[in-house]
């Protein structure tokens, strides 16, 4: 996503409403919020990875970046079971929806997979810091 700049401002729940606060939003908007969130520290964490002296919280960010992966790895599951329970609704002609629902399902089954995966690749990463460790937060 090089050179990639996107909003992380979420769309406005209701006028007059608190911006910094996702208590009232409704569940899709509160979702956005939190996904605005996750880029937003995402772009933080790279722009503070280029400091000199960074790599000194290499245990606790891959610590983090595991974890959150994990996280996010379990949110796009569940947003693919509630995807496809929505397309499966008599409000849609099922059949004409098959092959729609199929892609649609692989690709969040694959998204899922690829953040699982990246999230054990975190740990094994932290797991080689541990011989090296003192030498990094020196």
């Amino acid at each position: 996503m090089d050179g990639v700049i996107a909003s992380t401002d979420p769309p406005r729940a209701a006028a007059g409403r608190d911006e910094a606060s996702s208590d009232h939003l409704d569940p899709a908007h509160a979702l956005y919020h939190h996904a605005a969130g996750v880029l937003a520290s995402a772009q933080a964490v790279d722009a503070a990875s280029h400091a000199a002296g960074a790599v000194a919280a290499v245990a606790p960010t891959l610590a983090c970046l595991d974890t959150g992966l994990a996280a996010l790895a379990a949110a796009t599951e569940r947003l693919r079971a509630q995807a496809l329970t929505r397309l499966a609704e008599p409000l849609f002609e099922a059949d004409e929806r098959r092959r729609e629902r199929a892609e649609l399902s692989a690709s969040f089954e694959r998204l899922a997979g690829v953040l699982a995966q990246a999230s054990i690749a975190a740990e094994q990463a932290l797991a080689a810091t541990d011989p090296v460790l003192d030498e990094l937060t020196v």
